[in-house]
């Protein structure tokens, strides 16, 4: 089964006091590491890669990548409205996996891992974590699509997981993986 990859890049960065996401973070615009993160799947015919973004460079960076763009909804309507935004561009019968492009150091082999692990264990949905902390990526098999287009205001679909331990896959991480970045650095 296709599983296609949304990387969401459409927020406000109202904690940063501008475009998180375009500032520089270790000599690299920050959106980069994502999008180097998920290139490992570029050339395997069982993913693909999405951006959803209202940002101009951004845009541009995923056309250049080879990376479908899906115009992000304004942010004001919260996180829900760009995952919903990459919902409804995803063929129902794929699996969705959601990843945020402000978390630099996560390595595309472990995200790799991550998949390939979540579809051995015939869970619904699955997320990373590490020490009781869970972080994005985040990954739904098609029949969970519904929910996340119900999801509303800042709470992506992190609330799918509320009480849904028994159909859930969890896979630990290092802790540096789910550091993410919501002031100047």
């Amino acid at each position: 089964m296709i599983t296609e990859i949304i990387l969401l890049a459409g927020g406000a960065s109202r904690r940063f006091n501008g475009n998180k996401l375009t500032a520089e973070f270790k000599g690299k615009k920050l959106f980069l590491y994502a999008f180097d993160t998920v290139s490992i799947f570029k050339n395997n015919p069982d993913y693909s890669v999405s951006v959803v973004t209202s940002n101009k460079e951004i845009a541009e960076k995923a056309e250049e990548y080879g990376y479908k763009v899906i115009d992000a909804p304004p942010p004001v309507e919260g996180i829900a409205a760009s995952v919903r935004a990459g919902v409804n561009s995803a063929n129902p019968n794929h699996i969705l996996c959601f990843f945020v492009c402000d978390q630099p150091h996560f390595e595309s082999n472990i995200f790799l891992e991550f998949l390939e692990n979540f579809k051995k264990s015939g869970k619904i949905m699955g997320r990373v974590c590490c020490e009781g902390c869970f972080g994005s990526p985040t990954v739904f098999m098609p029949s969970e699509r519904s929910k996340l287009l119900e999801l509303c205001g800042d709470c992506g679909g992190k609330i799918l997981f509320k009480n849904n331990d028994e159909t859930a896959f969890f896979y630990n991480v290092p802790k540096i993986f789910l550091i993410d970045y919501d002031t100047i650095f």
